[in-house]
């Protein structure tokens, strides 16, 4: 069962999908992050000057965000939770984590909240 808490201890339940993702999940979710930073390396060789700089930071990041979202193993579905103190939707969508909890801010009562599994 999730579970959402407030910054000052108060800790509420939340029926919300958590999904410990498998290692064929987790790798296709990293070859498309390569590939679309790959493909922005591939079409910045055709800007003029830039491209001596583009090119081998985009290769250099295309690698690293690739092993950065391969070891991201939790999946957290967000999207329509409220806030549990001010009732408005947190505006967060799915997202992905090392560890199972991770922390979110709510914009409208500026409150840090932790979301954990």
């Amino acid at each position: 069962m999730a579970y959402i808490r407030l910054d000052d201890g108060t800790q509420f339940d939340l029926n919300i999908p958590v999904t410990h993702l498998s290692q064929s999940d987790r790798l296709r979710k990293a070859l498309k992050t390569f590939g679309f930073v790959f493909a922005l390396a591939l079409v910045s060789i055709l800007i003029p000057v830039f491209h001596f700089v583009l090119v081998p930071l985009f290769l250099l990041a295309s690698v690293v965000m690739a092993f950065r979202q391969y070891n991201k193993i939790y999946e957290f579905n967000l999207a329509g939770v409220p806030c549990p103190k001010c009732n408005e939707n947190l505006k967060e969508g799915l997202l992905t984590t090392r560890e199972s909890k991770l922390s979110v801010y709510c914009f409208t009562c500026r409150r840090n909240l932790s979301v954990g599994a």
